[in-house]
């Protein structure tokens, strides 16, 4: 059947009132003239029951047509909501408290590098040839049923909570008046566990981001905090629980069912209307047997990133939005946060569920989408969800099938998908023999990216392919329309017989930076690249920074050169410049225009680390890269006497995993990280 847009439905609905309209007249007249024809006594038996007849035919045709009336109006309602099966607009009405949800159509773009899934049947088939082993969860029939009792574990108080001040890591913009997160990207705010609005913290203490589990399933235990700073004081304003919350399910002679939701915060948002807190949340069931309370199985777990939403004003909860598996990465550009969740698809849930305000919603087919350059191997869902946080909140989901994603790196323009690809052979024939008889096998790691566009619309542009691997999302980078990319791996070598016939190998480690560019046709392809010259023989990048026209390159095996390329000339990349010291740098933050801070381990002559080292860069001269000053270097200490007293002293600091923990004050030429010394012999440890 045709489906019936709104002008046809409007067009049907005038027609129909109209012959219902002149289907009545006509009755009227028919009854009048029967009447008058009484009145006048002709033939007054006959003409009463051609009254009657006739009125009873009229009325059951008036029926009949208004019947057949109401039955297409139903059809075409039914048809036209079977096209919006989903929750794309949540309004929120201010002052009232009161709330309406709308349920909109979206068309979704598809383009020649990915697809709709069109049918489930399909869907099953992407799925299923993927790989044998899809996971499946426990479904224990006549478990799972309506809660007959709910037992609330946890309650939110507004106590004060003592915390220590210098644990707050901030992060200074030029003016050194606004403290931000460390963000990658300028206009991509990433998510932090503190975040700065004015005379306002909101703080979410470290230790609470991360989830043990417990006996018994009673406690809430993590908090974010909402603190006012006035004057050189500090109060919290609110503190907002997370943590488990239990109920039964069902209970027999032996043992009780009961349904558990474990929530711990992960990071904060804010906009200028709301408070944004990312949650992680696991649900399963458990049983515990009446002969042992202490002992219990778990099993059907499910996972989501939940988006609670809080009204900076009131402080209270706005609403939340419960998104299928778990959080690889999220980005806030303006007011549209992009969520970004991976989960296997597992045989007996292919289409995922959206909850909004804890109503589920099951996704749509036309949500879902294949890109078969991303890889065939596609049991998992890489979900992408754009919820735009303004006077209206709404929300856009997306999924695409894909692979197993290892890191994501995010812009204004595009969130770049990467996945490891594994090995792939390059056969390479002697052209100096004109029987091809020579064959030479060379085997890359490769790295795969997908980049989706997400500036107008969202939808999948082609695949790119990286020789190597791609350790971090700093050595990825997207500039005027460029795409460059740092990457190191090992290549293996070997002397072919055939195609099938393997002979001598060898083996080589490189170092590549690639460029490439958007085509007119929509796709990325190779612009240029470096090969040679990043590193030493059996030297890996370790680091690298992408700045504007430049960029700087770290690898190491015994001393560290530092590489300055630059990459004013697209087509052509230059390596200008290289330093070595000892050591090496694993994270590189630009300081002010010419400066470059290298955070990193510390090293003897023979390569082995042995603490940590800050150093400070000055790149303004891109044909000699210097050091600035002395290096700070915070080495590790051994003591022994001989008896009976030892004592090893180490240094740690999270700044070397997370870039977060930087904290950089322009304005004052001040930088600092947390730092811990860690003690260890034969009278304890301490730290």
């Amino acid at each position: 059947m045709k489906k019936i847009d709104d002008n046809e439905l409007d067009n049907l609905i005038r027609d129909s009132k109209e012959v219902i309209e002149t289907s009545q007249r006509n009755n009227a007249k028919e009854i009048y003239q029967l009447s008058k024809d009484v009145n006048e006594k002709k033939e007054v038996k006959v003409r009463k029951n051609n009254f009657f007849s006739s009125v009873r035919f009229l009325r059951f045709a008036s029926m009949a047509f208004l019947t057949l009336f109401i039955v297409v109006l139903i059809l075409a309602i039914v048809f036209y909501n079977n096209r919006v099966n989903y929750i794309t607009n949540i309004t929120y009405v201010n002052g009232e408290g009161s709330s309406e949800t709308l349920v909109t159509s979206k068309d979704v773009k598809n383009t020649r590098f990915s697809r709709n899934v069109t049918s489930i049947d399909e869907l099953k088939s992407i799925v299923n040839k993927s790989t044998s082993e899809i996971g499946g969860r426990i479904r224990l029939d006549g478990l799972i049923i309506k809660a007959d009792s709910y037992t609330s574990i946890a309650s939110i108080d507004t106590d004060s909570v003592d915390y220590a001040a210098s644990s707050v890591p901030l992060y200074s913009d030029k003016s050194g008046s606004i403290y931000k997160t460390n963000n990658q990207e300028e206009e991509a705010d990433e998510a932090d566990i503190v975040k700065v609005n004015g005379n306002y913290i909101y703080y979410l203490p470290y230790n609470a981001n991360s989830r043990s589990y417990v006996s018994k399933k009673t406690d809430i235990n993590k908090y974010v905090y909402i603190i006012k700073a006035d004057e050189g004081k500090m109060e919290v304003v609110k503190r907002i629980g997370f943590g488990e919350e239990v109920y039964k399910l069902k209970e027999n002679n032996d043992v009780i069912i009961y349904h558990c939701d474990s929530t711990i915060p992960l990071d904060l948002y804010y906009t200028d209307k709301y408070l944004i807190i990312r949650v992680d949340t696991i649900s399963y069931e458990f049983g515990v047997l009446k002969s042992n309370e202490g002992s219990y199985n778990r099993y059907n777990y499910t996972y989501h990133t939940e988006i609670q939403v809080y009204s900076l004003e009131t402080n209270e909860l706005v609403t939340t939005i419960k998104t299928a598996g778990s959080n690889i990465s999220s980005r806030l550009i303006g007011d549209d946060l992009y969520v970004i969740n991976q989960y296997n698809v597992y045989n007996d849930d292919y289409l995922p569920i959206i909850y909004i305000d804890k109503k589920p919603y099951t996704v749509s087919l036309n949500r879902i989408f294949y890109c078969p350059g991303f890889g065939t191997s596609c049991s998992n869902y890489v979900a992408i969800y754009k919820i735009n946080l303004g006077d209206e909140i709404k929300v856009e989901d997306y999924y695409f099938l894909s692979p197993y994603v290892n890191n994501v790196y995010v812009t204004a323009n595009h969130i770049f998908l990467i996945k490891n690809y594994g090995s792939k052979n390059f056969d390479e024939y002697d052209e100096s023999d004109e029987t091809k008889s020579t064959l030479t096998r060379n085997i890359y790691t490769v790295n795969t990216i997908l980049p989706i566009n997400i500036k107008d619309d969202i939808y999948a542009e082609s695949t790119v392919e990286v020789k190597g691997d791609i350790s971090d999302k700093y050595w990825i980078d997207e500039y005027n329309g460029y795409l460059r990319v740092a990457s190191t791996g090992t290549s293996y070598s070997y002397k072919m017989f055939d195609k099938y016939v393997y002979g001598s190998q060898s083996s080589t480690i490189f170092n590549f930076l690639t460029i490439f560019k958007l085509n007119e046709d929509g796709e990325w392809v190779e612009y240029s690249s470096i090969t040679e010259g990043l590193g030493e023989v059996g030297e890996k990048i370790k680091s690298a920074r992408f700045e504007g026209d430049f960029a700087t390159i770290v690898t190491f095996r015994q001393t560290d050169p530092l590489y300055y390329v630059d990459l004013s000339d697209p087509l052509n990349p230059v390596i200008t410049s290289s330093l070595k010291i000892t050591g090496f740098s694993v994270y590189q933050h630009p300081y002010k225009d010419d400066f470059m801070i290298g955070i990193g381990y510390s090293a003897t002559e023979n390569g082995s680390t042995n603490g940590i080292k800050v150093s400070l860069f000055d790149v303004s001269d891109k044909e000699n890269v210097s050091v600035v000053g002395k290096s700070i270097e915070f080495t590790t200490e051994y003591f022994n006497d001989g008896i009976s007293k030892y004592e090893t002293v180490y240094y740690s600091a999270m700044v070397l995993n997370n870039p977060k923990e930087l904290m950089l004050r322009l304005d004052e030429d001040l930088f600092g990280f947390k730092l811990t010394k860690n003690i260890y012999g034969s009278e304890g440890s301490t730290r």
